[in-house]
């Protein structure tokens, strides 16, 4: 979605008279389908399609319930495609068919068994047609960004319309360590599950660095070790992408008051990266996170890539396949135990590695932050 939106592409949320099963193309933009709200099944979805082919557009609310009985309407997938925003197009706002929705469906679902039966129906009896007569929305004001935004990542699994961090994204970006960092290694998680490859040596040497982090807690489980102690896990969420968090027996006592799901928070710890395993981090403190709050001063650490030229005779060799890799990581010859940065920087990968190692050794190449 990030990627999308970075791209002018707009993601828009689930739509009654726009959304097929699947997600659509709509204009410049990309529309959620409906099978991807919890609780809705996909004969549903069928019967509201249908309806819309044979007698166009649902003008309403009430218009949709009344249309959509005898299908397999029922309260519990109505209730997640409000929290989906599947009915914003009406005008109504999510608050207003949460507080009234079930009368609404009620009284559809009792007008469309009198029509059926032969009977007046409540609207007829109430005077005119049955499109005469509306259910009153209620005057309530809509729900706060942040309950709206948790009740769509209830029945979605994420964020579409907004996100509880965007008002300080910017703010919590310059706070964390790095938060390409994390985008880097959530990419790099994912193509090694499929076998592709596994993290590369820019983002391993970040093992055991201390790490400062915002974002929203989640998945917040309690554990009991083989010690007969309790210790934690739970999940770290920015803008992002997502990281594990691990806390140790000490470390929850500490804290087990603090960890609280959907609360946002600063963290701070030691990330772990380890081949095979999904990165973590290991939590040393934890805290509310506080708008406005200044990142602590802390000395900026530099990767550069240091060479240590044993035979002073591959110096052009080692030369000419650093130029072939060009980019923005500094590097450092060593030459006699005294070091020299070179007047070139090169682009950190693993086909460069495997190059220098066949020439000069693996154990003559490192990557070193400071």
């Amino acid at each position: 979605i990030l990627t999308c939106r970075q791209m002018g592409i707009g993601i828009l949320p689930p739509d009654i008279n726009e959304s097929e099963d699947s997600f659509t193309v709509s204009g410049q933009n990309i529309r959620f389908g409906l099978g991807a709200v919890k609780n809705i099944g996909h004969g549903f979805i069928r019967a509201i399609s249908q309806a819309r082919q044979q007698d166009g557009p649902f003008t309403s609310f009430q218009d949709f319930c009344t249309r959509l009985y005898g299908s397999e309407l029922n309260k519990r997938a109505v209730e997640s495609m409000i929290k989906a925003g599947v009915f914003d197009s009406f005008g109504a706002r999510r608050s207003q068919l949460m507080a009234v929705y079930e009368k609404m469906m009620d009284i559809a679902i009792a007008d469309r068994k009198q029509k059926e039966s032969g009977q007046f129906s409540m609207f007829e009896m109430l005077g005119g047609g049955g499109s005469s007569v509306k259910v009153q929305l209620p005057d309530i004001p809509e729900y706060d960004d942040k309950y709206k935004f948790d009740l769509e990542k209830e029945v979605l699994g994420m964020y579409v319309t907004g996100h509880p961090l965007q008002n300080v994204a910017e703010e919590m970006k310059n706070f964390s360590f790095n938060t390409g960092v994390l985008q880097d290694l959530m990419e790099e998680t994912e193509e090694g599950e499929e076998g592709e490859s596994g993290y590369s040596q820019e983002l391993l040497a970040l093992n055991h660095s201390k790490v400062t982090m915002g974002g929203i807690l989640s998945g917040v489980t309690k554990k009991i070790t083989k010690s007969n102690n309790t210790m934690a896990t739970a999940r770290l969420e920015d803008l992002y992408g997502g990281i594990d968090l691990v806390l140790f027996s000490r470390t929850y006592e500490n804290l087990k008051d603090r960890l609280v799901n959907d609360a946002m928070v600063k963290i701070k710890g030691t990330l772990v990266i380890e081949e095979g395993y999904a990165p973590k981090i290991n939590v040393e403190d934890l805290r509310e996170w506080r708008a406005g709050e200044q990142k602590p001063q802390e000395p900026q650490k530099v990767t550069k890539l240091y060479i240590n030229l044993t035979d002073e005779s591959k110096y052009d060799d080692v030369v000419s396949v650093l130029e072939g890799y060009e980019g923005g990581l500094p590097v450092v010859l060593v030459k006699g135990g005294k070091g020299f940065a070179l007047p070139l920087k090169v682009r950190e990968c693993r086909a460069l590695h495997i190059e220098l190692d066949e020439l000069i050794g693996e154990q003559n190449v490192k990557l070193v932050q400071r």
